[in-house]
């Protein structure tokens, strides 16, 4: 979001995707505008989101095992998902719901 232009509103839960149950609900959130800095587009730069995921022995074997459920183990090892990331950059105000939203969406 643009520093120079984004506005803060009160948050609906009906913005989330159906079936998405953050951790915590915010009570406000914050929405492209649009200025002269952003060239009316209300965004302005990059963030990436991502997910990294250090290959440890243990999940070295559950790859080997052709066991890919590994999301216990990594949670386990503190690693946040792809879904935990975007929600963190939406909820402190660095993107909309809007550019986040097939992210939360997704099962994983």
């Amino acid at each position: 979001l643009c520093n120079d232009c984004k506005e803060q509103e009160d948050f609906d839960d009906q913005l989330f995707p159906p079936n998405f149950e953050p951790k915590e609900k915010p009570k406000s959130h914050y929405v492209a505008k649009g200025c002269d800095n952003c060239y009316y587009t209300g965004y302005k730069g990059r963030k990436a989101v991502y997910e990294i995921i250090p290959f440890d022995r243990n999940l070295a074997n559950y790859v080997k095992q052709g066991d890919f459920n590994v999301d216990e183990y990594l949670r386990k090892k503190g690693i946040k998902s792809l879904k935990e990331n975007a929600f963190n950059l939406f909820k402190t105000g660095l993107t909309s719901i809007d550019e986040v939203y097939p992210l939360l969406s997704s099962d994983r």
